[in-house]
C-alpha cells in the first residue's frame, strides 16, 4: 500500500483514466441493412379550399407483374402491395405512402 493521501481507498483521476482506457468498448449491435423503399406522395389539390379536407382516407395499391410465356406472349398478373401509412385520419395537404421492398414484397419475388 501507498503511504500518501490517496491510500484511503479513493482512486486518483490518473488511475481512473488508465482504468477507463483499458476497458474494451461495449460491443456494437448487429448492423441491419435497411431494405429499399418505394415512396410516393399524394397531394390534396383542394387543400386551400374551405372544406377541402379528406377525413378517414385510405389507399390500396395494386401492381401489374408480367411474365413471359410460350410463345412470348406476356401474362399479366395483378398483386396487392402492402403499404405503410395506408390510412390517414385527416388528409389536408400531403400524404406520404411507402412500400418496403423486403423479402415479403410481391414486387421483389420472381414468381
Amino acid at each position: 500500500p501507498r503511504d500518501d493521501d490517496a491510500s484511503d481507498g479513493d482512486t486518483t483521476e490518473e488511475e481512473k483514466e488508465v482504468a477507463t482506457s483499458l476497458t474494451p468498448p461495449p460491443p456494437l449491435p448487429p448492423r441491419r441493412i435497411p431494405c429499399p423503399v418505394i415512396k410516393f406522395q399524394l397531394v390534396n389539390q383542394l387543400c386551400n379550399t374551405p372544406g377541402g379536407e379528406i377525413f378517414d382516407a385510405s389507399i390500396k395499391v395494386m401492381a401489374r407483374k408480367e411474365k413471359e410465356s410460350y410463345p412470348y406472349e406476356p401474362i399479366a398478373r395483378f398483386v396487392r402491395v402492402r403499404l405503410e401509412e395506408a390510412s390517414h385520419p385527416f388528409f389536408n395537404r400531403v400524404w406520404h405512402v411507402r412500400h418496403v421492398l423486403d423479402a415479403e414484397s410481391p414486387l421483389v419475388s420472381v414468381e
